[in-house]
């Protein structure tokens, strides 16, 4: 499993490369992305787009999560990342990361 930082009230980014069965993923219908936490809930990009970002192409989902309400300094959280389009409108779990919280 992926291990990644946040750092709490900080702007860093995690940037994670995405891949599927045929390479790097096709963001290009992408409607919607989701983080799940068993603790913060859902965290979707139609209600916190600030947090998310994959408009840069090549596969690279970009998280913004600093910011996030919620976060214990010295915690770790495990998170769901499912993408939604038009094909997928229950979503595609692409599978799970976890970050510590600095």
């Amino acid at each position: 499993m992926i291990k990644e930082v946040i750092y709490k009230n900080r702007d860093n980014t995690i940037d994670l490369q995405l891949s599927s069965d045929s390479g790097v993923a096709d963001f290009s219908g992408v409607t919607k992305v989701e983080l799940i936490n068993e603790s913060l809930g859902i965290i979707s990009s139609d209600t916190k787009s600030s947090y998310f970002d994959w408009a840069a192409g090549g596969g690279v989902l970009k998280l913004s999560l600093g910011m996030m309400d919620g976060l214990v300094v010295g915690s770790s959280c495990r998170f769901s990342i499912i993408l939604y389009d038009d094909d997928n409108t229950h979503g595609v779990n692409w599978g799970k990361f976890i970050a510590v919280v600095c």
